[in-house]
């Protein structure tokens, strides 16, 4: 599934990619999360925090400075999070975690040097990276919790390489593992590296992946575009359902702009209008939230969208603004009523977590590092947590 840049828009289209390697994990999160809080929210519009409570965190010696942490998904309790390194000629990248339980952050292990920070991507045991192999060709980094990391090279004499190297990116598979999107074929990396590539049906290339073993979402492949990471991002762009044990194609929608997790049916789709629908193994789609002029993000169990209605401001998109018209609203799907507003800089990214837990980061380019905040929502409650 195509994604946009990291800071601001691009966590949220990347996170609505699908993240099929914690769906599992997510299938009751949010549900159980605001259980109490939707019930109230659907009489009237409410904030919830305001500010949040805020609570210390454990703070490690190295942690990056500010605007260079990303949250990059979950790993069984602890948030995972990406952190740049910077030295002279060269730039790597250092895994930490958080534990929401103590507030504590601990080192991890450091990239691959040549990986790609803004393509990092979780299946919820490894991270996988795009990066440069020593002959110069694109292939994959991958690390493992336990610090084991590993090249992994792709074929580059296979026919839908060129036009994946050009844009393509990879993305997590339920059960673990990756698959490149972007490809005309479909190609999976396993947790140990293996390297599998299947024909897809003629015409076509791969969006992305469902929370259903075996199916994918394609997109045609015309004359002018060979690959679908080169689209514009928004544009409508027609996908079909392919099974790769049948080869069988099967039409969704005509007008998506963007592809979701979910543990409502095989997957969600956002339409050109806003609004988002869930695919359904029966291959019909339910619309789950009304149409939106702003970048939204749908939670997998489709209980709650979150909307970035700061993009109507330029001041919050240029960064360093801390209006109240620079937030998040973390709304109810079906009704559109805010539940909860966060603050909405420029720079923040966010992660659907483990039952009952949700995590949003927001740290400015220009501003009081004392507006630095990671807020998370964990059994029902919400805490802003202070960033060292």
């Amino acid at each position: 599934m195509t994604t946009a840049g990291r800071p601001g828009l691009r966590a949220f289209a990347r996170r609505t990619a699908v993240a099929a390697s914690s769906l599992a994990l997510m299938a009751f999160g949010v549900i159980a999360v605001l259980s109490g809080l939707l019930g109230a929210t659907r009489q009237a519009p409410r904030t919830i925090i305001s500010p949040p409570p805020v609570l210390p965190s454990v703070e490690p010696s190295r942690l990056p400075p500010a605007g260079e942490l990303t949250l990059v998904g979950w790993q069984g309790e602890r948030l995972l999070a990406l952190g740049d390194i910077s030295s002279i000629g060269s730039r790597a990248g250092r895994l930490w975690w958080f534990d929401p339980a103590s507030h504590a952050w601990s080192p991890g292990v450091d990239l691959l040097p040549g990986s790609r920070l803004d393509s990092a991507v979780t299946d919820g045991s490894t991270l996988a990276t795009l990066a440069a192999m020593p002959d110069g060709s694109l292939g994959l980094a991958m690390v493992g919790t336990s610090g084991d990391a590993q090249r992994i090279p792709l074929p580059t004499a296979a026919g839908w390489y060129r036009t994946w190297a050009a844009g393509g990116s990879l993305e997590p598979l339920a059960g673990g593992g990756y698959v490149l999107t972007g490809a005309a074929a479909l190609v999976t990396i396993s947790t140990d590296g293996r390297v599998k590539a299947e024909s897809l049906p003629a015409g076509y290339a791969l969006v992305g992946a469902t929370r259903e073993p075996g199916m994918f979402i394609v997109e045609r492949v015309d004359g002018t575009r060979t690959s679908v990471s080169i689209a514009i991002p928004g544009t409508p762009r027609q996908l079909w359902l392919v099974s790769s044990a049948t080869g069988t194609v099967t039409p969704i929608v005509d007008d998506a702009i963007a592809v979701a997790g979910s543990t409502i049916g095989v997957a969600a789709v956002r339409r050109s209008d806003g609004s988002w629908w869930t695919l359904g193994q029966d291959e019909k789609i339910v619309r789950r939230s009304p149409p939106s002029d702003v970048t939204s993000a749908l939670d997998p169990s489709a209980a709650v969208v979150i909307v970035q209605t700061h993009e109507r401001d330029p001041a919050c998109s240029a960064g360093g603004a801390t209006s109240d018209a620079c937030q998040v609203s973390l709304r109810d799907a079906i009704t559109g009523q805010e539940i909860v507003a966060l603050p909405g800089l420029a720079q923040s990214s966010f992660e659907w977590g483990p039952p009952s837990t949700f995590a949003y980061l927001s740290r400015p380019r220009e501003a009081d590092p004392a507006t630095d905040v990671l807020v998370i929502v964990r059994g029902g409650s919400l805490e802003r947590i202070v960033l060292p």
